[in-house]
């Protein structure tokens, strides 16, 4: 091997490293406008949590995807114009570039904004912050002129992204794909609104909603329906046990994303409901972390400790009584 020193090393930027790994950060060419419109939902679904928007609003077509909320707004863009910047052409290493909870996803990536400015031929983002609106233009990720402050009245956050289609093979938005994506999305954070093209999706009881499309139509359910929602040990939790059968279909999720290999919530609940009988048909579970150091997106088991204890704090605090007659078939009546 020969000899190296630092002069043969090369350093480069976020911008350099994304355009020679497009799909490392956006995935598939067939999915990667879709995995563009999901970054920034994902934003908005935050300042959902955050309890600062009710809606967001999507437009997509072709290569050009725009986002638009009524949440509090981009607050990094106020605190100073090199911030801004920043945000926008460097990537960060940590769960969110804030260390913020909650912190949701709907995709599978979570790599933050600057990677979706390194593939864009254009990116606008106007923002407003405690009254004051705010507006970036990038080209080719480079700011055109500067930070725009005071732009007029208006409220929440625009982002209009216009892709350079040569890094994903020109191909166009599955729009299909990012409807599916969106209604499943609106279904996991109960309450929001979620607008694809002027089509809206919106499911006021959550993930009990959800549960109902998994029901065989001749299953029995009533009077099995129990909807469990709230907040410990800073972890919010929505559980929903529905119906009946010979064996229980477990769901679950954390934070915005489906865990297809389950792990500590669903195992909790799993155990939690074990001696329940008949088994439950169908079992949802979807936890949001509040501490910043779980706030991050799994993609397939997750492994966080202390979820037994939420799930019996659930059970305990949410009709509890009404589970425990279930274990008798004898005290659920005629049906």
């Amino acid at each position: 091997m020969g000899n190296y020193t630092a002069e043969d090393l090369k350093v480069i930027t976020t911008i350099e490293a994304v355009r020679k790994r497009p799909g490392m950060y956006l995935g598939s060419d067939e999915r990667f406008v879709e995995n563009v419109a999901e970054e920034i939902v994902s934003n908005s679904l935050d300042q959902f949590h955050a309890g600062l928007a009710a809606w967001v609003k999507v437009e997509a077509s072709g290569h050009t995807v725009e986002v638009t909320d009524d949440g509090g707004g981009m607050r990094f863009v106020a605190e100073s114009d090199e911030l801004a910047v920043e945000v926008f052409r460097q990537m960060h290493s940590t769960p969110s570039r804030f260390r913020h909870a909650p912190h949701v996803h709907i995709g599978l990536h979570g790599v933050g904004l600057a990677p979706l400015n390194a593939l864009a031929k254009s990116m606008l983002i106007e923002t407003w912050v405690d009254g004051t609106g705010y507006r970036l233009r990038f080209e080719n990720a480079e700011l055109v002129g500067h930070v725009e402050h005071d732009i007029g009245p208006g409220h929440g956050t625009r982002v209009r992204w216009v892709g350079d289609s040569s890094y994903y093979n020109h191909h166009e938005l599955n729009t299909a794909s990012l409807r599916a994506l969106l209604w499943h999305a609106a279904h996991i954070n109960a309450g929001m609104t979620i607008e694809l093209n002027g089509e809206r999706f919106c499911a006021p009881n959550g993930l009990l909603d959800y549960a109902y499309t998994l029901m065989h139509p001749a299953t029995h359910w009533e009077p099995r329906v129990h909807h469990l929602k709230g907040e410990h040990n800073k972890v919010r939790y929505e559980i929903v046990l529905l119906g009946e059968a010979e064996e229980t279909r477990f769901t679950s999720f954390a934070n915005g994303l489906q865990n297809r290999g389950g792990g500590s919530h669903q195992d909790a609940l799993a155990e939690a409901i074990a001696d329940i009988k008949p088994p439950f048909a169908v079992a949802l579970i979807h936890i949001i972390a509040l501490k910043p150091e779980y706030a991050a997106p799994t993609r397939d088991k997750l492994r966080m400790p202390g979820l037994d204890e939420v799930v019996r704090h659930a059970l305990e605090q949410s009709r509890l009584s009404d589970l425990q007659e279930t274990k008798n078939p004898a005290n659920r009546g005629a049906e």
